[in-house]
């Protein structure tokens, strides 16, 4: 098994820029504490013929789990309820910052989420890759594939990455925006039609009973 640290390499003379480096900050992303990292090719930054360079968004996953993660996950408890309504960023903070808030029951109830994401086999997000800290388990990222921008190369090139990826998880990363990137949108199918079909192998179940376990 493998800690973050193994993911990384030090040595940066393969290229001037390489495919999974990550800078930190970018100011492409409009905001101090969001990173970017190379999604453009080896091949094409090999020959260093390209303008521009794709970078999708990497924020402290930190940032992730105040922002997002943690208001998502304890909104529906009555005892949070109506603070993340009112400020959802300020109650993740809070909850992530006060250890008495952290009660096994509630922290243990985020653990399975979060083993998902961290894990990158079956993220909550196709849009999200996980990339964990270098040398520190608090100090990862979160890529989002949603979030992409353009760098001249020039600039890249006149700067030093805070972390390059190895091989194979630069080339998991690409795989995985592809993967994302190539997603063909398409109407769900009716709740009627899937009952059909359910109905179709097990006639004898009522339809209502298939229907009210589907909810």
């Amino acid at each position: 098994m493998i800690d973050g640290s193994e993911i990384y390499t030090d040595d940066l003379s393969e290229l001037p820029v390489a495919t999974g480096d990550l800078y930190f900050p970018v100011d492409g992303f409009e905001r101090p504490d969001c990173g970017g990292i190379v999604l453009t090719p080896m091949c094409d930054l090999a020959h260093e013929k390209i303008q521009w360079v794709k970078m999708a968004s990497a924020i402290p996953f930190r940032t992730y789990l105040v922002e997002e993660f943690i208001p998502a996950a304890l909104k529906s408890r009555n005892e949070f309820r109506e603070e993340i309504a009112q400020d959802p960023i300020a109650f993740g903070e809070k909850f992530l910052s006060t250890p008495s808030l952290q009660e096994n029951s509630k922290v243990l109830g985020l653990v399975k989420n979060l083993e998902k994401i961290l894990r990158n086999v079956s993220p909550l997000k196709p849009s999200h890759y996980y990339l964990p800290g270098k040398n520190e388990p608090a100090k990862g990222f979160l890529v989002d594939f949603t979030h992409i921008t353009s760098i001249p190369y020039q600039i890249l090139k006149s700067q030093t990455p805070t972390s390059r990826l190895k091989s194979p998880w630069r080339e998991q990363l690409v795989n995985r925006y592809i993967g994302f990137s190539l997603r063909v949108g398409t109407e769900d199918y009716s709740q009627e039609s899937i009952v059909n079909t359910i109905n179709a192998f097990f006639p004898d179940v009522p339809r209502d009973d298939i229907q009210k376990k589907m909810g």
